[in-house]
C-alpha cells in the first residue's frame, strides 16, 4: 500500500516533518544488493507528480533537516558513481543513485541512474529515469536529449520521435554529426528519409569531434559579458548547475592519478563563460567537497581552453579555501585580481561548531594582479603583501 503522505501536499509543518522522516528511514544501508530491489515502500520512484510534490514539502522542512538529508544523499551519489567509474560495477551503481534519489530526488541522481541503466539495457526504466530529470530541470539538456533519443531508438519507438529527441539536442548544442553516425542505437535508422533530412538541416557544416564536444561543454555555462567578481560574502555559494562526470576531460578535479581512478569526493557546478576569442574560451567552475564538515572547501577556478577543449591555463579564482582562510577574485578585462584573506572566528570549532560560530573579523593578507594573454596564457604580472583594515559589515554568517 502506498504510504498517503508520499502523494498530498503537505498541509503543515508537523505533517512536513513526518514525511521527511519517513523519507530518510527508506534510506537504509544496501547490503544485499538485488536487481529487483526498491528503495521506497512503494513502486513510485518515477511517479512525476509524487516526487514534484515530494521536493515541494521537502523545502518547508527547514534548512538543517534539508542539510542532513541532502548530505546522505550525496554520499550516496557519490558511492554510485565510484562503483560505476571506478570498480565497474553498475548493477550496485543502480542501487546506490536510487538511494540517493529516494533521500532526497533531483535531477542529477535521475540522469546518472537512466545513463547506467542504459549501458545495461534496461531501456524502459532508464526512458523513465530520463523522464524524471528532465521534469526536475537537469542540465546541459543536450545530453539529456541525445540520451533519450539513444533510449528511443533501442525500444524500437520508430524514426520520427528519435528524430525529435536528436533535433532538440542540437538545438541545445549538440553538434557532432559522427557520434549520432557511429552510435549503435541509430544504426538502422541511419538511411531513412527522417535521418537522412536531419542531418541537411541540422548539419549543413562539419565539426570535427573535439571541437563539438567542447562546445557542448561551454553550452553549460552562463553568459558573463561584462567581466565578473565573486565578492567575500559569495565564496561559498554554489549553482544548481551540476557539471556531469561526462565532461570529466575538461574539469580536471575529476580524475585523480590512474592507479586510484576517478575522484569522487567532490560535485562540480557551472559558474560562467567570461571570455570567447578566436583563440580561447574562459570559464569558471566550482569544486566542492560534497561529504565535508560544516565549512566545506569550495573553490573556483579559471580555466582557458583552446576550441578543442585542450586546457591552456588555470588559476585558483575564489575559495573558501578552510575555515580560516577565503580568496575573491574579480575580471575586468584581460586583468584578474585574485585577493586572499584571513578569517578570524569568536571561538575555537573545538568549543562552539561553525553552525553556532560567528565570524568576528576577515584581513586582507595578499593581492594577485593576472593577465590573460592573447593566447589564453594565465600569468601573474604582481604581487602585494597589505594589510588592511579589518572588515566587519558582512562577516555575521550565522
Amino acid at each position: 500500500m502506498k504510504p498517503v503522505l508520499f502523494f498530498q501536499k503537505l498541509q503543515n509543518i508537523a505533517i512536513v516533518a513526518t514525511f521527511a522522516v519517513a523519507f530518510v528511514a527508506c534510506n537504509k544501508p544496501v547490503n544485499n544488493v538485488q536487481n529487483n530491489f526498491s528503495v521506497l515502500s512503494a513502486d513510485n520512484i518515477y511517479e512525476i507528480e509524487e516526487v514534484k510534490d515530494f521536493v515541494f514539502a521537502f523545502e518547508e522542512v527547514g534548512e538543517e533537516n534539508n542539510k542532513v538529508i541532502k548530505d546522505n544523499a550525496k554520499k550516496d551519489f557519490l558511492k554510485a558513481i565510484d562503483l560505476r567509474e571506478n570498480q565497474k560495477n553498475n548493477s550496485d551503481a543502480i542501487q546506490y543513485f536510487k538511494k540517493a534519489a529516494c533521500a532526497f530526488p533531483d535531477a542529477n541522481s535521475y540522469y546518472e541512474l537512466g545513463s547506467t541503466l542504459l549501458t545495461l539495457q534496461q531501456y524502459e526504466e532508464a526512458d523513465k529515469a530520463f523522464t524524471l530529470a528532465e521534469a526536475l530541470r537537469f542540465t546541459p539538456l543536450a545530453n539529456l536529449y541525445f540520451k533519450k533519443a539513444q533510449t528511443s531508438a533501442f525500444r524500437g519507438e520508430g524514426e520520427y520521435l528519435v528524430v525529435e529527441q536528436l533535433k532538440k539536442a542540437v538545438e541545445q548544442g549538440f553538434s557532432d554529426r559522427s557520434a549520432i553516425e557511429k552510435d549503435a542505437a541509430f544504426a538502422t535508422l541511419q538511411t531513412t528519409d527522417s535521418f537522412q533530412r536531419f542531418y541537411v538541416e541540422k548539419f549543413s557544416q562539419g565539426i570535427d569531434k573535439a571541437s563539438a564536444e567542447f562546445k557542448l561543454f561551454l553550452r553549460g555555462f552562463p553568459a558573463a559579458t561584462e567581466g565578473f567578481e565573486i565578492l567575500p560574502e559569495e565564496v561559498a555559494k554554489v549553482s544548481d548547475k551540476y557539471i556531469s562526470y561526462e565532461f570529466a576531460s575538461y574539469v580536471k578535479e575529476m580524475e585523480t592519478r590512474q592507479d586510484f581512478g576517478r575522484e569522487v569526493g567532490s560535485e562540480y557546478f557551472y559558474v560562467a563563460k567570461v571570455k570567447e576569442t578566436p583563440e580561447y574560451a574562459a570559464v569558471l567552475y566550482v569544486a566542492k567537497d560534497a561529504v565535508a564538515e560544516d565549512v566545506p572547501p569550495i573553490f573556483t577556478y579559471l580555466v582557458t581552453y583552446d576550441w578543442k577543449g585542450k586546457e591552456i591555463s588555470k588559476i585558483s579564482f575564489a575559495c573558501q579555501c578552510s575555515p580560516k582562510s577565503i580568496k575573491t577574485g574579480k575580471i575586468e578585462g584581460n586583468t584578474v585580481t585574485v585577493i586572499s584573506y584571513d578569517r578570524q572566528w569568536q571561538a575555537e570549532f573545538t568549543e562552539v561548531p561553525p553552525s553556532e560560530n560567528k565570524i568576528k573579523s576577515v584581513s586582507e593578507v595578499e593581492k594577485k594582479v593576472y593577465q590573460i594573454a592573447a593566447n589564453g596564457q594565465i600569468t601573474e604580472t604582481s604581487k602585494n603583501i597589505s594589510k588592511a583594515n579589518t572588515q566587519k559589515s558582512w562577516f555575521a554568517l550565522k
